[in-house]
């Protein structure tokens, strides 16, 4: 940047490692200038903030909702195939998926790119980091008390074992698996489901799949 007299630096950071519960933005400028002109720096940094910001406002932006099943799904695949980083680096674009798993059941992240390069990376995204999703409505909610007991049952060994991601919210229980799950898994889950539940006197009173994602 000639007129701060710095040299700022980008590097590519879509091949660095991810991990399976969270997405990791890595650093990925540096700006450098002689000793003298460091205060520098900070105006360099400012400026440039300030100029992706005005780009950013130009850019196309494709939204996609999703539930917090499909958000640890996403984070658990990205964390295996890093495909966050090979749909951005691909289509150029840039992914901004919150930080934070959605506190109220759904939540979205924006695909901000150029032209119709967002609509193929969300098309992309879909295919191959989001899960199908079975929803069960039970006849009362879980007990908070038991929430616990649930996670140590249910929650965790149907992640491990059967790599399903089961997520409740009050009487909402929802699997989000992989799309080519067998279907012999799929109903040896609902069963030890519904078994659990009968222990805690509560059953299941409505099911559905969901496969339109998007």
């Amino acid at each position: 940047m000639r007129k701060h007299n710095v040299f700022i630096q980008f590097s590519n950071s879509f091949n660095l490692p991810q991990n399976k519960i969270s997405m990791i933005r890595y650093d990925n400028v540096i700006i450098r200038c002689p000793r003298k002109n460091k205060a520098n720096i900070c105006l360099a940094k400012k400026d440039l903030k300030q100029i992706v910001q005005e780009y950013d406002s130009l850019q196309s932006k494709t939204l996609i909702r999703f539930s917090s099943g499909q958000y640890r799904h996403i984070l658990h695949v990205n964390g295996q195939k890093n495909i966050i980083g090979q749909i951005e680096k691909n289509e150029n674009v840039y992914i901004m998926i919150p930080l934070k798993e959605p506190l109220d059941g759904t939540s979205q992240l924006s695909i901000q790119g150029n032209d119709e390069n967002t609509s193929r990376a969300a098309n992309e995204l879909v295919n191959s980091a989001f899960g199908y999703e079975y929803e069960f409505k039970i006849d009362q909610e879980i007990d908070p008390n038991k929430e616990y007991e649930f996670y140590n049952l249910i929650v965790v060994p149907f992640l491990q074992i059967m790599n399903i991601i089961v997520t409740f919210e009050k009487d909402l229980i929802t699997f989000t698996f992989e799309k080519d799950t067998n279907e012999n898994t799929l109903t040896k889950a609902i069963e030890l489901l519904s078994d659990y539940l009968e222990t805690q006197k509560t059953k299941i009173i409505f099911k559905k799949i969901i496969k339109n994602l998007f």
